[in-house]
């Protein structure tokens, strides 16, 4: 494979193939990320904001996870505890474009792992704005304040 030419933003390559040569588009800005996203729980309120984040300031969202904790051993990269399985079944994701926006909400179970399935599953959020989204956990009665929400996000530029 060698480099044809260079455009703004993009780059072409040649490869060659069993058909001859094939010309191959390729933009990076549609690599795939991964970044994790903790979310503290830090009142009984039961509303928390994501982390003002600029790496996801405007993003795509294309896939989220959440690790399974049923052993409730789970740590966040913080040091803090992981909300047990039981927390995560009664929140709620909230994903806004801007303060009064709502492009996306849902059970956040629907994107928790399962045992022997570590997948994202798949979602199509354009522009996101950290600084106004949220979760939302309907029972303070199942979270300690300290523990936290730990989210794995992929995403790409545009």
């Amino acid at each position: 494979m060698k480099q044809a030419a260079n455009l703004p933003g993009f780059y072409r390559t040649v490869e060659n193939t069993p058909n001859g040569p094939q010309i191959v588009m390729n933009d990076p800005r549609l690599q795939p990320r991964t970044i994790t996203v903790e979310i503290p729980f830090v009142n009984t309120t039961g509303k928390f904001n994501f982390p003002n984040n600029n790496e996801l300031n405007g993003r795509r969202i294309i896939g989220i996870s959440i690790p399974e904790n049923s052993d409730d051993n789970v740590l966040c990269n913080s040091g803090a505890v992981m909300i047990d399985n039981a927390a995560i079944a009664a929140t709620f994701i909230t994903i806004r474009r801007d303060s009064d926006n709502i492009i996306f909400e849902d059970y956040a179970k629907f994107y928790q792992e399962t045992t022997g399935d570590r997948t994202m599953r798949r979602v199509n959020i354009d522009g996101f704005n950290p600084s106004t989204s949220f979760i939302e956990c309907v029972d303070s009665s199942l979270y300690t304040v300290g523990e936290a929400l730990m989210l794995h996000i992929e995403y790409v530029d545009c």
